[in-house]
């Protein structure tokens, strides 16, 4: 099985991201909470965003300590509460990370995947 790269697993979060951006478009914080099926949707991305994380931690924990824009821990960390804490999960805390986190990781992620590419080139 092959190992994902750096830049594959960059370029996976930023795609979640995307999406979940796109599912929120329209949306404030009282029609996301009335809304399942966009929460699902989201919280699955939030999900895979922090696996992104917790493989690029495990993986080139050097890249993670040079790139502190991206906060790979509280990305692992919502994982994990998403994972094992699904039953304690507070929407609006969702609905704060994804209108306030996410553009922010939306905007660093392009020069993200730029020093990726630099730094598996440098490998």
């Amino acid at each position: 099985m092959k190992v994902a790269s750096l830049v594959e697993h960059l370029l996976l979060m930023q795609e979640m991201a995307h999406d979940a951006e796109e599912f929120c478009e329209s949306l404030d914080c009282a029609q996301f909470l009335a809304d399942r099926k966009t929460q699902q949707a989201c919280i699955l991305n939030l999900l895979i965003m922090g696996e992104c994380s917790s493989r690029i931690l495990k993986e080139q924990p050097a890249f993670a300590d040079f790139s502190p824009y991206i906060p790979h821990r509280n990305m692992k960390g919502m994982r994990n509460h998403i994972a094992h804490g699904f039953s304690t999960l507070n929407l609006e805390t969702i609905w704060a990370t994804l209108d306030q986190f996410l553009p922010n990781v939306i905007a660093v992620l392009p020069a993200a995947i730029e020093a990726a590419v630099r730094y598996e080139n440098d490998l």
